[in-house]
């Protein structure tokens, strides 16, 4: 991947100016029984742990600074064992080592290593971990029973890890869990079963975050027979993370009248690579790296609407009915199918949806790599998505 490409990645990966780590965490967080605690070793200040301190009762979070943090930065209390940092194994501080020179002649107060295990596999009952800097596989390890015991949920944050290093962290995550029976999946909820989807995740998608969830608490797919055909069994998984609605700039004259169309750009999306351009003003996106991929809608009015998608590269969805719709668990029959649209059978929302946020969920087969030199898998390339008036 140029490098290009890599910067382009990671500008697009945050959807509305938020980091993509924020909304999982605010998924995961929403998932959470009230009487589980979160267990969270974290970078100090880092906006993860704001975020925790601001959502979790205070009883119910413990939170330890990252073991690589900067010289001097104070070490963060943690309620089951005050100033330790999450590690593989129990340490004292003089068993550490000797600190080199010139760190030895800063202010560096010791610290104690505790695994996870100790602090809290028997005396508390963790349902969510967030784990930050280089050190989350050496936790993971240390927190061998809890993983067994607790089932919490896994959140991976990687933006304190340089990108090239991203997909070999996550790697290692996923060897520490792997006799627990974890799902993996990206940022957006999106499932990441393969090494090669989790390298795509961090590296294509310029993802910053990994999740891992008990196996048995993944939901099973809802999606109907006819868009099932197309996915292959490891696939039928959806992203389930929802996005705020788009604010449509437009009188709601214009839009009951000429309908709501917007660039993908402009849209929640979810199953996308970021947008391309050709310096003209024309703007892109392809789907990929997996064959499911969802975007939202405004619904403008009260309705019926027609759903159409303007298509600039039909990809891996060119022969008829290749590309399907799904709009809360139903399939939408193709109207009608030109060389660079698609548009589906009429919608008719109750009048109370009027301004909400309308989710269609879209599949196609399973997309190949693009070229030797392009490590993306392309499903289907779109421009634009619009509901418009009958």
């Amino acid at each position: 991947m140029s490098a290009a490409v890599m910067v382009r990645a990671m500008q697009t990966a945050a959807w509305g100016g938020r980091p993509l780590a924020w909304e999982s965490c605010g998924a995961l967080l929403d998932r959470l029984p009230p009487d589980r605690d979160v267990v969270a070793s974290l970078p100090a200040g880092g906006f993860l742990a704001c975020m925790l301190g601001a959502r979790v009762a205070r009883d119910r979070l413990f939170l330890h600074a990252s073991a690589n943090r900067a010289p001097g930065m104070p070490q963060v209390d943690a309620q089951g064992d005050t100033g330790a940092v999450l590690d593989a194994n129990d340490r004292e501080p003089w068993q550490a080592g000797a600190l080199p020179w010139p760190v030895c002649a800063r202010p560096w107060p010791p610290t104690r290593r505790r695994r996870a295990d100790t602090l809290y596999a028997d005396s508390h009952a963790p349902g969510l971990m967030v784990l930050g800097g280089q050190d989350q596989a050496a936790i993971l390890r240390g927190a061998s029973r809890l993983l067994a015991t607790r089932r919490p949920m896994l959140l991976l944050d990687f933006s304190a890890v340089t990108p090239a290093a991203r997909a070999a962290l996550w790697e290692d995550c996923v060897q520490a869990c792997a006799k627990h029976d974890y799902a993996w999946q990206d940022a957006l909820l999106s499932p990441c079963r393969a090494t090669a989807d989790r390298l795509a995740a961090v590296a294509a998608l310029g993802h910053a975050a990994g999740i891992g969830l008990p196996a048995e608490t993944v939901p099973a797919s809802a999606l109907p027979d006819g868009m099932a055909a197309l996915l292959e069994p490891q696939d039928l998984a959806v992203a389930e993370l929802a996005w705020d609605a788009p604010q449509a700039r437009v009188t709601h004259h214009e839009a009951v009248r000429h309908g709501c169309a917007m660039r993908l750009d402009a849209l929640p999306t979810q199953g996308f690579y970021p947008p391309e351009t050709d310096g003209k003003g024309g703007l892109w996106r392809w789907t990929g790296p997996g064959p499911c991929a969802a975007l939202t809608l405004p619904i403008p009015g009260p309705g019926p609407w027609r759903l159409r998608l303007d298509v600039v590269n039909w990809g891996v969805a060119r022969v008829p009915a290749a590309l399907r719709a799904c709009i809360g668990g139903a399939l939408l029959p193709v109207e009608r199918q030109g060389d660079d649209f698609i548009s589906f059978a009429p919608l008719a929302p109750p009048l109370f949806w009027s301004g909400a946020p309308l989710r269609v969920e879209l599949a196609t087969r399973r997309p190949p790599r693009a070229s030797p030199n392009d490590p993306r898998c392309l499903g289907v390339c779109l421009s634009h998505a619009a509901l418009t008036p009958l």
